[in-house]
């Protein structure tokens, strides 16, 4: 909510998936690697609109289009559930894919231990 004579905010731009103004920045963070689905601002879906042209000024460079999921997908009914893999073998690389949707905003979703104190794990945290 916004109180007062001023209330309405305006855009000449809106960039995703990218940070532009990198002076205020103490370091130079990634650009964003990932799906953007539905992104709608002041009940405008954007992506949509700039993939049928509908935008006077639209740079795009980025594919349309998902990733087909590499293996079949599968439900976890209950927090206690789990899919246990044999050990990863990943050596000096290693390229990792994966989508979910969730209905929590905090879970784990991956877990992985090596020898000693080597492991990967990914985290969903207030998401």
């Amino acid at each position: 909510q916004m109180n007062g004579d001023h209330t309405r905010l305006e855009f000449s731009n809106i960039e995703t998936g990218i940070l532009t103004e990198r002076r205020f920045a103490s370091t130079a963070p990634s650009n964003f690697i990932g799906h953007l689905q539905g992104l709608k601002f002041n009940g405008l879906l954007y992506i949509d609109m700039c993939k049928n042209g509908d935008i006077e000024f639209c740079e795009l460079n980025a594919r349309f289009g998902m990733r087909s999921i590499v293996a079949d997908p599968v439900t976890f009914k209950t927090k206690g559930s789990y899919l246990g893999l044999a050990t990863l073998q990943a050596y000096s690389t290693m390229h990792l894919f994966f989508q979910f949707k969730t209905t929590s905003g905090d879970g784990f979703i991956l877990f992985n231990s090596g020898d000693g104190n080597d492991f990967i794990a990914v985290e969903l945290v207030k998401g």
